[in-house]
């Protein structure tokens, strides 16, 4: 998927409410239906869609707004939610699924309807146990007074689509509203959308070639994969997760070197018994194997409590995990086992080294 920027100029559809005047809405609105319109002929093209922000950007509408069956005193705070102006083929092109009602249509762009598509959080936030599609919805912004709200200016809730993340990949499902591209809330600046099979470039050569062909001073710009769009949100928290990879990489690397430094030392403190042992007929395997033996069950000590102590301080890295619980059983199992067979490579070598002592040697020593 292909997202690029596409930006009028502000004076093409100013806010009558702001500004006396302004032209009758309607004409950033004509722009970008006519805009979609054109892209969706284009070869290579599987679907195009428009929103007014893209998701994990950083970049999050507010919508600011009361709910059919939340009464509030006037002097409390409404609901707060990402809103979202989006074309219907939105949710297709990025593979949302409708769970339940419908998704917006081109009847929509009318206004007449007054649609609106939540999410799932949304939804059972509001509606816990009920049927969400037929509720309404109203802007703040439109009502008469605080806490005071007329159906004939509220949105409906026609339909309930999957969680998708926003903010960050980090951060839980928040609550997200849908709202279909008409003249009362049309803006300047709108993101394309493109799933295709052309390259980036080429997509966005069309992209441009199509918006001159409309508007020749509406510039396309930060023209990006989605997937750039995603790893953008996620270069914090990558660079942090290189920073505790290096650091345990040498941690690793440290406790390596200390459990066969350890080890080395014992099995040279004990080269006057295992000497003795084998003038008295013990076995060499029987001596390697009681050196590793030994050395496998200090790590495994050294395993319990360094898992404990790893439950107890993995609490202060739970913001910066996603999809991993603090006690992941399949990674303190693989990080038990990987410092056991640290622990057993680093006994094998002084193990081997005790066990072709000489006993004569050793025993003239004595």
């Amino acid at each position: 998927i292909v997202t690029a920027q596409v930006s009028l100029d502000e004076n093409t559809c100013p806010d009558p409410h702001v500004t006396p005047g302004a032209p009758a809405p309607g004409r950033c609105q004509a722009f970008f239906t006519s805009l979609l319109d054109r892209l969706q002929g284009l070869p290579g093209e599987e679907s195009v869609a428009l929103t007014g922000t893209l998701p994990l950007q950083g970049q999050l509408g507010s919508y600011v707004y009361d709910a059919q069956g939340h009464p509030r005193d006037a002097r409390q705070g409404a609901l707060l939610a990402t809103g979202r102006v989006v074309s219907p083929s939105y949710f297709s092109t990025l593979g949302m699924n409708l769970v339940r009602g419908r998704l917006l249509d081109a009847q929509d762009a009318s206004g007449v309807s007054h649609a609106v598509v939540i999410n799932q959080h949304m939804a059972e936030h509001l509606w816990p146990h009920q049927d969400p599609v037929g509720m309404h919805l109203i802007n703040v912004m439109d009502e008469p007074r605080p806490a005071e709200w007329l159906p004939s200016l509220s949105s409906v809730v026609v339909g309930v689509v999957s969680n998708t993340r926003d903010g960050t990949l980090a951060a839980p499902f928040g609550d997200e509203a849908y709202f279909p591209m008409t003249a009362s809330n049309e803006r300047p600046v709108m993101y394309v959308l493109l799933r295709t099979h052309a390259t980036a470039s080429d997509a966005a050569s069309e992209l441009q070639q199509t918006v001159t062909a409309i508007d020749s001073q509406a510039p396309v710009t930060r023209v990006r994969s989605l997937n750039e769009v995603i790893a953008t949100s996620e270069a914090a928290p990558r660079s942090l997760a290189l920073l505790l990879l290096a650091f345990g990489a040498l941690a690793v690397i440290i406790g390596g070197v200390g459990a066969y430094s350890l080890i080395a030392y014992t099995v040279n403190w004990r080269t006057r018994e295992i000497g003795i042992r084998l003038a008295l007929g013990a076995q060499r395997g029987q001596v390697l194997s009681s050196i590793i033996r030994q050395s496998l069950l200090l790590s495994l000590g050294g395993c319990v409590v360094g898992l404990a102590g790893a439950a107890l301080a993995s609490q202060m890295l739970r913001s910066f995990l996603y999809g991993v619980s603090t006690v992941d059983p399949l990674t303190f199992t693989a990080v038990a086992l990987l410092m056991v067979l640290l622990a057993i490579a680093a006994a094998w070598i002084p193990a081997r080294r005790a066990a072709s002592v000489d006993p004569i040697t050793t025993l003239r020593r004595e």
